[in-house]
């Protein structure tokens, strides 16, 4: 079962307001965030090179940096996710999801609600497969959609469930 973060009296709190400061913080960690993209997939890069290369040194920066800033920022806990090709390169959490008891976090168990940052990883993916040319945000969702459909929720009328 999922370990839920939780606050210092152990109650479960995943849509608790968030403070400022955390919220500083968590644009420094997306900051950082940034600065691994770009550290793992250069504008230059040779694309013979092999992933394991490209991602030199990653694991230590990553191990330097986010326990420095969990510090900081008197963040209990965090997981950090690395993809390079389509694949999970770099998991690890830091810190704990549980305060009282310890819990440590773990990438694979502790659940971590994202909340409304989710709309934003969301809406990049969509335009960057825009750019790519294999989304078109006018056209009718169900053409993308295998398992179900998004059903007319106007009768009868002309106007097709779009992406935007």
């Amino acid at each position: 079962m999922p370990v839920l973060p939780r606050s210092a009296d152990g109650t479960a709190k995943p849509h608790a307001p968030i403070s400022p400061e955390t919220i500083r913080v968590l644009a420094l960690l997306l900051a950082g965030m940034g600065v691994l993209f770009a550290f793992a997939s250069p504008a230059h890069a040779d694309p013979n090179r092999s992933t394991e290369l490209k991602l030199s040194g990653l694991e230590a920066m990553v191990d330097r940096v986010v326990p420095k800033q969990l510090t900081e920022g008197k963040i209990p806990g965090a997981v950090v996710t690395v993809v390079a090709g389509g694949e999970t390169v770099f998991t690890r959490g830091y810190g704990v999801a549980d305060v009282d008891s310890e819990v440590p976090m773990d990438p694979e168990t502790t659940q971590l609600p994202t909340a409304s940052v989710g709309k934003l990883f969301t809406a990049t993916a969509a335009l960057q497969l825009v750019r790519e040319g294999k989304l078109d945000l006018n056209a009718d969702v169900n053409q993308y959609l295998d398992d179900f459909s998004v059903p007319d929720a106007y009768r009868g009328s002309r106007s097709p469930c779009i992406i935007c």
